[in-house]
């Protein structure tokens, strides 16, 4: 296992923008946290997304923090068949309109943090990086 810290120090991975706004467009009740879009970069590659985290978390997210939310999704969706397994193993209704709009958007974060670290260190950031 690899540190966090030292997984992004060597693939030099950062935060290149950090803005608080409003709310976060996916996700209903977001007005009652802290939101943020942020955008990641690593070799000329960036990857933007809202993140949100419960106002009893004082610190503005980290590189850690996000990249931690990440793998936890991205775990989910890799371990599952489809759409359907997705949510039955978490307990969502998987024809309900949220359900698939956050598997989507899930996915659509797997493939766009793919793109920014490689399949490589994608790999590695979800099986051997210790958070």
């Amino acid at each position: 296992m690899i540190k966090a810290e030292e997984f992004t120090d060597n693939i030099w991975v950062y935060i290149a923008h950090k803005t608080r706004v409003a709310e976060n467009p996916y996700m209903d009740d977001s007005k009652n946290m802290d939101n943020f879009y942020v955008t990641l970069s690593r070799q000329q590659k960036v990857m933007s997304l809202y993140f949100s985290q419960g106002r009893a978390i004082k610190e503005p997210p980290t590189l850690e923090s996000i990249l931690e939310c990440l793998v936890n999704e991205a775990i989910t969706v890799e371990s599952s068949d489809d759409l359907q397994d997705w949510a039955e193993q978490l307990g969502y209704d998987p024809d309900d309109k949220k359900t698939k709009r956050t598997y989507n958007i899930i996915k659509k974060h797997i493939k766009e943090l793919k793109n920014l670290l490689g399949d490589e260190n994608y790999q590695t950031l979800l099986y051997d990086v210790e958070f």
